[in-house]
């Protein structure tokens, strides 16, 4: 199970279609827009409003509080999928059955 931070830990990986994910203190943002220096980044839950605001790789404003709880066990799924998207591409010729062991 994931260790949820309560300092601001910030951690980036990858969604389904390639795109940067940012996991901030347990919850998951999708980058919304970038406009000049600064990035704005939404709440992975569509019915969730919070923002992060990200100037480089440092947080500008935290996002007002969640209406939901955090998710590490979507967040650890989406980890071990990008390890094994990578363990495919590096071994295109093995089964993932031998893959996944």
């Amino acid at each position: 199970m994931l260790q949820c931070y309560t300092e601001r830990a910030m951690e980036t990986i990858k969604s389904n279609k390639n795109g940067n994910l940012t996991v901030f203190e347990c919850y998951l943002f999708r980058r919304n827009r970038v406009y000049r220096d600064k990035s704005y980044w939404r709440c992975d839950d569509k019915l969730c409003s919070a923002t992060l605001i990200k100037k480089g790789s440092d947080v500008v404003s935290d996002p007002p509080a969640h209406n939901h709880p955090p998710d590490p066990e979507k967040i650890a799924r989406r980890k071990f999928l990008n390890k094994l998207k990578a363990a495919v591409k590096r071994q295109p010729t093995t089964k993932l059955s031998t893959i996944y062991r």
